[in-house]
């Protein structure tokens, strides 16, 4: 799954006074972070909706 990312968040890593692998470092986490948030999101979302269809069910 890919992620957006605000491209003032990467502006903001890039312009850190860090070496570069640390701030590519700094991005991979961020995009991992992201993704989890997204899948569980999704899960979460789907979760609600079988509830609420279970109810209108009713």
């Amino acid at each position: 799954m890919a992620v957006k990312v605000n491209p003032e968040i990467e502006e903001y890593i890039d312009n850190l006074e860090y070496d570069d692998k640390i701030k590519r470092c700094l991005k991979e986490i961020l995009y991992l972070e992201l993704e989890r948030y997204n899948e569980n999101y999704a899960q979460y979302s789907a979760d609600y909706n079988r509830i609420i269809e279970r109810y209108l069910e009713r």
